[in-house]
């Protein structure tokens, strides 16, 4: 991760929690609309989302080139799908609380492009909040006072705890698919140091989660 003077790297880990991180924390159940996949129209309000992760992976990403891996994707996108399910059966066993959604599943091209560019463009702005940026933010500020070996555990823990509490709207099986989640997806990025897999992992199996699951 780029490292930037000091105040700019407060400033910049300031703003995007505040614009991005802290705001998933105060949706309700009851404040979530139960028709949020009824409908597909284009992703406008992902699309701003997503470019703002560019911009943020360009003023903090290395100088070099970015390529999309098949089979760390492929086996991060396996692991996600064999965690949801089992999840998803313990759900069945032991219900605990969660919010239904109204899915509809798209019924034409167009909704099907509008439905993959949403999941698309949420990908790329989770994973590059979460994955790249905040636990690395976090530990590239903390490291500058604290000394503790095991800050960088911390931090990582920090991180996790974030990406599956943002979920918290949708019930505890959510949190804890989350968790999940966060561990194979970080894995994925620190071992191929490139989040391209990451994206193709998130999209795809949110598509097929709105088909299967």
């Amino acid at each position: 991760m780029k490292r930037h003077s000091l105040i700019v790297d407060i400033i910049i880990f300031f703003i995007v929690s505040l614009c991005f991180v802290i705001p998933p924390f105060f949706i309700s159940a009851g404040n979530v609309n139960q028709n949020i996949f009824a409908q597909w129209s284009f992703p406008f309000k992902q699309m701003v989302y997503a470019l703002s992760a560019v911009v943020l992976l360009c003023f903090y990403g290395e100088n070099r080139k970015y390529w999309l891996k098949l089979f760390p994707t492929l086996i991060s996108f396996c692991a996600l799908c064999s965690v949801s399910l089992f999840i998803k059966y313990f759900s069945i066993l032991l219900p605990l609380s969660s919010t239904e959604l109204d899915v509809v599943l798209p019924d034409s091209f167009l909704s099907w492009f509008f439905c993959v560019l949403d999941f698309l463009f949420a990908a790329l702005y989770e994973e590059v909040i979460y994955r790249l940026f905040f636990v690395d933010a976090l530990f590239l500020l903390a490291s500058k006072k604290i000394t503790w070996k095991y800050l960088n555990v911390i931090c990582e823990i920090a991180g996790c705890a974030v990406f599956a509490f943002a979920h918290m709207y949708l019930g505890w099986y959510a949190v804890i698919n989350a968790v999940f989640a966060h561990v194979v997806l970080r894995v994925c990025y620190k071992k191929t140091d490139n989040i391209w897999p990451c994206v193709a992992a998130h999209a795809f199996y949110n598509v097929i989660s709105l088909i299967l699951l």
